[in-house]
């Protein structure tokens, strides 16, 4: 059976008073209009009420309706109408259903888009343009191609997905508006899944027997909702007249009216600017917005990580008073001599065992130091620097069985902190760490090139407690 479009089917039923003509248009559109229906209402024998009185008034409108009519917007529009028209005869009620309605969808989980944005959908409908709603209801309520879109529209394809495009973007900023965050996408998928429910099984049938007796059979409180609908479509369009006929008048009320009208026309191009202006506005406003929350979700990124830094540094602390007790055992061992003297002189039981497997695993020395890092340059650089400061060195104890080196000195009084200036202004070197007085001390020299891989807490660890032997060892043989 070859496909009839809408306006063929409704010149049919307008000249001919078909029967058949008009029952397929019901039907192509019968799920459109209850669906709109319902979602006002919220009760489908309300919405079944409306469904009729809306073919009914598309049945008395038929041979008004212009040639060109899209048929599925239409219907939409006048569904949306009559809904809005039964909800305020029924204002207590409605507004109790609504209630009650939007307490349910609060509870509902934010996974389903649907509960959302169904109590806003025909709200945000009635806010497009007459060309954004035709191609949304065109494309997501009738479930056309984008190519069919084009064609009902008159225009194509790819202005068709431009302007359904631009008419999701005014439904996302709506909902948006009201805290129902999602994408473009989510809402085109969510509202052609289900903005359309199947009608109730005979409502088709009902709606067509009701219309094409025209009144003689309307209910009373059908037949008062289907004249306020009709009043309110009547007003909606002789505001439309009003409009035009008023602006024939200003055109054609002479030279005064003329200069006039050239006037408003000024300060409406003025107003455009201004409106383009404030438009520019609103769009960095929103740049600005958008960059806030981006800088905000950043700085929650950096207070996460803050927090964790924190507990680390906690974490240290902890550790490092666990080593107070360590050092208390560690200062009772003496004539210690690098890794070989410190593991001949603790025993592998008992109490010493926490010490033996604390040192770990030796760090060997970086195979390519030059001679200045040696024992034999440590000492004359140790020598050259005591020159330097005046300071008399009388013993050095360098313990080179891993690295870093350490390096133990007993020098005068006061002598070991201009020591270390001297040492620390030398090129080859860097000194950190120590432990002692300022004339009896063990501390750590590296080269500047600091060998890789080692700056952990282990390391550290294992370093305090080279230092606290070879401190022990030097201290007794003052």
């Amino acid at each position: 059976m070859q496909y009839r479009d809408d306006n063929s089917l409704l010149r049919e039923y307008a000249e001919q008073d078909s029967e058949d003509a008009f029952a397929a248009l019901v039907t192509r559109h019968i799920n459109t209009v209850y669906s709109v229906a319902l979602r006002h209402t919220g009760n489908p024998h309300e919405a079944e009420e409306i469904a009729q009185v809306v073919f009914v008034i598309l049945a008395k409108k038929s041979r008004k309706l212009a040639k060109g009519v899209i048929l599925s917007g239409w219907l939409y529009q006048t569904a949306r109408l009559t809904s809005v028209t039964f909800i305020r005869s029924e204002i207590r009620r409605a507004r109790r259903q609504r209630e009650a309605f939007m307490q349910t969808q609060a509870n509902e989980t934010a996974a389903d888009l649907w509960p959302q944005i169904s109590p806003l959908l025909d709200a945000a409908m009635a806010e497009l343009g007459e060309k954004d709603r035709h191609a949304l209801v065109l494309r997501y309520f009738d479930q056309k191609s984008m190519r069919q879109v084009g064609e009902t529209l008159g225009a194509s394809e790819d202005a068709a997905k431009k302007r359904v495009a631009r008419a999701l973007e005014k439904l996302q900023k709506f909902f948006f508006r009201r805290g129902v965050i999602s994408t473009t996408a989510a809402i085109a998928d969510v509202i052609s899944a289900k903005a359309v429910q199947v009608a109730p099984a005979g409502l088709s049938k009902a709606a067509v027997a009701l219309a094409v007796a025209k009144t003689t059979a309307v209910s009373g409180s059908t037949f008062t909702l289907m004249k306020g609908v009709l009043k309110v479509m009547a007003w909606t369009k002789a505001q439309t007249t009003i409009t035009l006929s008023l602006g024939v008048f200003l055109v054609g009320t002479g030279a005064y009216q003329t200069h006039r009208a050239a006037k408003l026309n000024t300060q409406n191009h003025a107003l455009q600017q201004q409106k383009t202006a404030l438009t520019e506005q609103v769009r960095e406003l929103q740049k600005q917005r958008d960059d806030a929350t981006d800088q905000l979700a950043s700085q929650a990124d950096e207070a996460a990580q803050n927090d964790k830094d924190n507990s680390e540094l906690l974490k240290l602390r902890g550790e490092v008073a666990q080593l107070r007790p360590l050092q208390q055992q560690l200062a009772q061992l003496k004539n210690g001599a690098g890794r070989a003297a410190s593991e001949t002189a603790l025993e592998v039981t008992g109490p010493n065992k926490v010490l033996f497997d604390f040192l770990g695993d030796p760090v060997p020395p970086p195979p390519d130091l030059n001679h200045a890092y040696t024992r034999e340059g440590l000492e004359e650089a140790l020598q050259s620097a005591a020159s330097n400061a005046g300071v008399n060195l009388k013993r050095i104890e360098i313990d080179d069985s891993e690295f870093p080196f350490l390096v133990g000195i007993v020098c005068d009084n006061d002598g070991y902190p201009k020591l270390k200036e001297q040492i620390q202004k030398m090129q080859d070197y860097q000194c950190s760490g120590s432990v002692g007085s300022d004339s009896c001390n063990a501390f750590n020299i590296t080269p500047y090139r600091l060998f890789s891989g080692q700056d952990s807490v282990n390391a550290n660890r294992r370093m305090l407690v080279r230092e606290s032997i070879l401190f022990n060892k030097i201290s007794g043989q003052q």
